[in-house]
Formats: structure tokens, C-alpha cells, sequence
């Protein structure tokens, strides 16, 4: 069974633009988290604060980590994207 280039693109480009509305969305709630937790923390003393802080800090790292490798993959796949419209366009040879 043959597969339609153009279906492929399209059913992938959707799937890239979730993936950036995705990345968006939490960029925007990790933006209100962060902000929310720096006047928190200016405030809130003690011991339970410090071991809060060195969980919050820890995965802060994790998530912008996550970000970070998701807009990679995110670039990779733009990339992979291209390509099969050139090969969809051509006659097969830019492979």
C-alpha cells in the first residue's frame, strides 16, 4: 500500500504545530509558576523553605531541560518535514 507524501505532511505538520502550541502553553505556565514561587520565596523561611527551593531548582532544571530537548526534536522534525516535501516534489532523487 502506497503511501501519499502530502497526507504524511499534512498529519505531520499538525503534529509539529501541537507540539509548539504544547511548548508554548508551558513556557507560559511555567513563566507564572517561576514568578509565583521567587515572591514566595523571598517571604517563606525556614528549613521546610530551603528544602522547598532545592526541589523547586531541581526540577525547574528537569523542565527546562524537557524544553530544551522538545524544541530540538521540534527543529529535527521541521527539518525531516522539508525534506520529504522536496523529495515529494522532485522525481524521488533528493534522497
Amino acid at each position: 500500500m502506497a503511501t501519499d507524501p502530502r497526507i504524511l505532511l499534512a498529519e505531520l505538520d499538525e503534529y509539529a504545530s501541537t507540539l509548539e502550541r504544547h511548548f508554548v502553553e508551558l513556557r507560559d505556565r511555567h513563566a507564572v509558576l517561576r514568578d509565583t514561587w521567587f515572591a514566595t520565596s523571598e517571604v517563606y523561611q525556614g528549613t521546610g523553605a530551603e528544602v522547598f527551593a532545592d526541589a523547586f531548582a531541581r526540577a525547574d532544571a528537569r523542565f527546562l531541560d524537557y524544553l530544551d530537548r522538545g524544541q530540538r526534536i521540534l527543529v529535527i522534525l521541521r527539518d525531516k518535514m522539508e525534506q520529504l516535501r522536496l523529495f515529494d516534489s522532485s522525481d524521488g532523487s533528493a534522497f
